[in-house]
């Protein structure tokens, strides 16, 4: 196995890499408000949630004030402690404002004790989730109140996200909530639990990213007039040379198999890893480059990968992203859960096909065989199968990643998502208004 260091960072740029737009993106009918995104972990960390919450917020901040609450900035930190443990301190994201409250004094001391615990020991969650809300709510009422919304977007740390809830309703803002939803796979059912349907509730506005995950939260009850779907867009840089890439890997003209995103069991990095000898018995010259940060449990399974074929680059910024996608010949995502798998559209964003776990989210945006393939990835038989037709079909890999570079150009265009988004925040401030209003009607003497 080869490991290679990251290359250079590049600026973030959308897929189409567009023309300002003029500034009247956004219809007449949603007057323009000031909206604060909140997520525990975000830019510069380089998850898809994180880098496309901050293209959507850029999109909106063309129009509007937009800022940002985090608590993390980091990969490799976890957020519990994250949250305990960072500095604070504010800093300027081209014309988004992005603070980062701290937890100071005895408070924060006993938080970032409960934070070691934190992963281990469920008893400790609700001590600090609650003990997280007095330590920073002096600090984030303030910075909440000077905006006519809150947008929390979940990446992690249902504390942050009941933190968020809290605030929002301590300065009278309506809440918007983005669950980010995976229905399958290892701890799903967290977004089931009763902390997560009491956020659904005091939700103004949910939103989801699929079709699939909007009639998922109806079976959980949260109301139509609630729910909303947003989807996502590309980040890459289509200028990348995936050529100059293949030469520094000494990969040449040999087939190239991509996997793009965080290196962990839950993405299926290992049922990849284990239908590795059945691909190289078919096909014995092609390459796997597994590319992004990998948790200590799968760098460790990497390491101990012996093979020439098997190149791996433990970082993915923008331009090594970019050139992986342009140097590819397909994209394999094999994930056992996702909420939306963005790297697929970043995947047709340079017309390369893509075969992806047959989850039941990834069915409302593949169309097997049509602009993509879906399969059992965690068969190694099937994976290695259908791995190697694609391979061996190159009319077939360019059917597909022009159907899905269609599918991406009518569907998932960056100032479309923004205008999407905006009026779902006009929607979450009328539901907020009329709540209030029955409210007061309740309340009133006679």
């Amino acid at each position: 196995m080869n490991h290679y260091p990251p290359k250079t960072k590049l600026p973030l740029q959308n897929a189409s890499q567009r023309a300002k737009q003029p500034q009247a993106w956004i219809e007449s009918a949603t007057p323009p408000h000031t909206a604060l995104f909140w997520l525990a972990r975000y830019w510069p960390a380089v998850g898809g949630i994180e880098l496309h919450t901050r293209a959507l917020a850029s999109e909106l901040a063309q129009q509007r004030k937009v800022s940002v609450i985090c608590h993390c900035r980091k990969d490799a930190r976890s957020l519990e402690v994250c949250a305990a443990a960072s500095a604070g301190g504010e800093w300027q994201d081209g014309p988004i404002r992005i603070s980062r409250p701290a937890a100071e004094g005895w408070l924060g001391f006993c938080l970032r004790t409960l934070a070691r615990h934190y992963p281990r020991h469920r008893f400790i969650r609700p001590l600090y989730a609650a003990l997280l809300r007095k330590a920073l709510q002096s600090t984030v009422v303030p910075l909440a109140s000077a905006h006519d919304l809150i947008h929390c977007v979940y990446n992690g740390l249902t504390p942050v996200a009941e933190l968020a809830a809290a605030t929002a309703r301590a300065c009278d803002l309506p809440f918007v909530f983005t669950p980010s939803t995976c229905t399958t796979g290892q701890g799903s059912a967290a977004w089931s639990s009763r902390r997560f349907r009491r956020l659904y509730r005091q939700a103004d506005a949910v939103v989801a990213l699929t079709a699939f995950e909007r009639a998922w939260l109806r079976e959980l009850g949260v109301p139509d007039d609630k729910l909303h779907v947003c989807g996502i867009g590309a980040l890459v840089d289509l200028s990348a040379d995936g050529e100059t890439l293949r030469r520094e890997l000494n990969i040449g003209d040999a087939p190239l198999l991509l996997f793009l995103g965080r290196v962990t069991r839950e993405k299926g990095v290992a049922d990849l890893l284990a239908a590795l000898p059945r691909i190289w018995q078919r096909c014995p010259d092609t390459r796997i480059l597994i590319v992004g940060p990998a948790s200590a449990e799968m760098a460790d399974r990497l390491h101990a990968q012996t093979d020439h074929r098997l190149i791996v680059l433990p970082a993915a910024d923008l331009a090594l992203k970019s050139a992986a996608l342009a140097a590819c010949d397909l994209l394999c995502l094999p994930s056992h859960a996702e909420s939306f798998g963005g790297v697929i559209l970043e995947a047709w964003s340079f017309e390369r096909p893509v075969i992806v776990n047959a989850l039941p989210v990834m069915r409302t945006l593949i169309c097997d065989g049509v602009d993509g393939l879906l399969c059992d990835t965690g068969n190694p038989e099937v994976l290695a199968q259908t791995v190697c037709d694609l391979l061996a079909d190159q009319d077939l890999r360019q059917r597909l990643g022009q159907a899905g570079h269609q599918r991406l150009s009518s569907s998932f265009h960056w100032p479309a998502l923004a205008r999407q988004m905006a009026r779902i925040h006009a929607a979450a401030m009328d539901h907020h208004a009329r709540s209030r209003r029955r409210h007061i009607g309740q309340t009133s003497p006679p």
